[in-house]
């Protein structure tokens, strides 16, 4: 009897892993851009909801709505050590007055995501 229940606890511990991972791994990082902006690579980024993918074997953050890339900028990701309590884009005016995005940190992770240079 206590070897089926052990046997049974097993089963159940690995069903709500597995669930569970399932769960994490559907949902998508996600910005909102409130402003059209242009990325340093030139690529024009709208005001809308963007999924986000990042790709740091090759230093790439992907901009997706309804699952078509949009845009894609080199990047470099910075680890702070803790976990960011919202997500949040920074930007900065360049000299011809257009906003440039230039960080994006996603709620719950503990990655900056720096945007450089040329992409696409």
């Amino acid at each position: 009897m206590l070897k089926g229940f052990a046997k049974m606890s097993v089963v159940l511990m690995a069903t709500i892993f597995v669930c569970a991972a399932i769960a994490l791994a559907g949902k998508e990082k996600t910005i909102e851009v409130y402003y059209d902006n242009v990325l340093p690579s030139g690529q024009t980024l709208k005001a809308g909801s963007y999924a986000i993918h990042v790709d740091e074997s090759v230093h790439k953050v992907q901009f997706l709505q309804k699952g078509k890339v949009v845009a894609e900028t080199p990047c470099n990701c910075i680890d702070k050590g803790k976990k960011n309590s919202k997500s949040e884009c920074v930007f900065i005016k360049d000299a011809k007055g257009q906003q440039k995005l230039q960080q994006v940190q996603l709620s719950g992770d503990t990655k900056t995501i720096v945007i450089e240079g040329k992409g696409m």
